[in-house]
């Protein structure tokens, strides 16, 4: 189920498809989810549903976790849930716990960069927004001028650079891709993200993040 409160947030979800679609990783696509972990995973994206109770449902998914230690949906639901609670901290260390599942998956470095920005550890922060960038950096490597996945990456970047504070790097890009942008809808994103500060941008993500939920194997 996805919910999105903000054009920052659908870019977010679109570079976390394209990127886990960029770098799929052949050994984990063919791990079997524990059933009795997924149905505990449903349990707990059904009871926020119903019930909006975030304390709960992380109970459920503990017990998924417990069951798969390496159930990537569990941790991300949860993660979102501490969200919601804003219990920042706690979700620290569930990204932690992801970004050791999948060390490459931009997502997860990304929302971690973010976290610490909302406990004031800017240089924690700039640390996992650094290893964002490497890996932003690697998959446009590995990539043609003419995939249409290119100019997604290429905002993902100039994001990134504006919250490393590299502005002038990260105007360069958001001006060439709105430029030579041809689908509407992408220059929305792109004009929304280029024209907003970073705290705006960090709250709606976030806003948006506990509306996001799955129930879908990764």
């Amino acid at each position: 189920m996805f919910k999105f409160k903000s054009l920052f947030h659908l870019l977010f979800y679109f570079i976390s498809f394209i990127f886990s679609s960029c770098a799929q990783d052949v050994k984990n696509q063919n791990v079997r989810i524990n059933l009795k972990a997924k149905q505990l995973n449903d349990s707990a994206v059904q009871f926020v549903i119903n019930t909006n109770d975030y304390e709960k449902a992380i109970t459920l998914l503990d017990k998924s976790i417990k069951i798969d230690t390496g159930y990537i949906t569990a941790y991300s639901n949860k993660l979102s849930f501490q969200v919601a609670l804003k219990k920042y901290k706690e979700a620290i260390e569930t990204g932690k716990a992801l970004i050791r599942l999948q060390p490459n998956g931009i997502e997860f470095c990304f929302t971690e960069g973010l976290l610490y920005e909302l406990t004031a550890d800017t240089s924690k922060a700039f640390e996992y927004y650094k290893h964002s960038l490497t890996i932003t950096n690697k998959v446009l490597d590995t990539i043609t001028d003419s995939n249409v996945k290119r100019d997604y990456i290429l905002l993902n970047k100039a994001m990134i650079l504006s919250f490393l504070n590299r502005q002038q790097e990260a105007s360069v890009i958001y001006n060439e891709l709105y430029t030579h942008a041809k689908d509407s809808i992408f220059k929305e994103i792109i004009l929304d993200v280029m024209n907003k500060p970073k705290n705006q941008l960090i709250k709606e993500f976030f806003e948006g993040t506990a509306s996001s939920i799955s129930t879908k194997p990764q």
